[in-house]
C-alpha cells in the first residue's frame, strides 16, 4: 500500500487507492504465465503470456524497503509521502522510457505496473475525460449515440 499511496493520484482518495492496490494484487495473483493468448481467427501463430513478473516485483519492493532502512532507519511504509516519492522517483529515473507500458505485465518496475494497471481501469479513464464513459461496460444500443455524462464535482468514478 505504501507504493500505491505514493504513485496513484491523490485526487482519487484513499479508498480508491486501496481498491486499486487490492485489484492489482488480485490481478497479479491470478496471472498464469505461459498461457495461450487470444489470437484472431485464422492467425497461424499462437503466442503465450510472458513469465511471471511477481518474483521480480517482490524483490523490488524488498529492495525499496532495504533502501529506506539504509537511508532513513525505517521501512518505506513508515516514511512520509514525500520521502516515499523521493525513493521511488530515484528508482524510476534509472529506467528507460518515459511512459507507462500498454500492458502492465511488461512493466520493468512494480510501481509502473501498478500505475499502468490502474490507468487502464474504467474509473481512471472516466477521471481522465471527466465523464462517465464506463470503458468496458456494456450500454444499451439506444444510448450509444448519447455523449457520456460529465462527472459531478467531487465525484469519484
Amino acid at each position: 500500500m505504501a507504493v500505491g499511496e505514493a504513485v496513484l493520484p491523490e485526487s482519487i482518495g484513499a479508498p480508491a487507492r486501496s481498491a486499486a492496490v487490492a485489484a492489482f494484487l488480485a490481478w497479479i495473483g491470478d496471472y498464469r504465465p505461459v498461457s495461450e493468448e487470444m489470437h484472431g481467427y485464422g492467425d497461424a501463430e499462437i503466442t503465450y503470456t510472458p513469465a511471471d513478473p511477481a518474483p521480480g516485483w517482490n524483490a523490488q519492493l524488498a529492495a525499496l524497503d532495504l533502501l529506506s532502512r539504509a537511508k532513513h532507519r525505517t521501512g518505506i511504509a513508515a516514511l512520509d509521502l514525500a520521502r516515499r516519492r523521493a525513493l521511488l522517483t530515484a528508482q524510476l529515473s534509472r529506467l528507460p522510457g518515459n511512459r507507462l507500458p500498454a500492458n502492465p505485465i511488461t512493466a520493468p518496475h512494480v510501481a509502473l505496473a501498478l500505475m499502468a494497471h490502474w490507468a487502464a481501469t474504467s474509473a481512471a479513464i472516466d477521471l481522465a475525460y471527466e465523464a462517465r464513459i464506463g470503458a468496458g461496460n456494456c450500454r444499451v444500443l439506444a444510448e450509444v449515440t448519447r455523449p457520456p455524462l460529465p462527472l459531478a464535482p467531487g465525484d469519484s468514478p
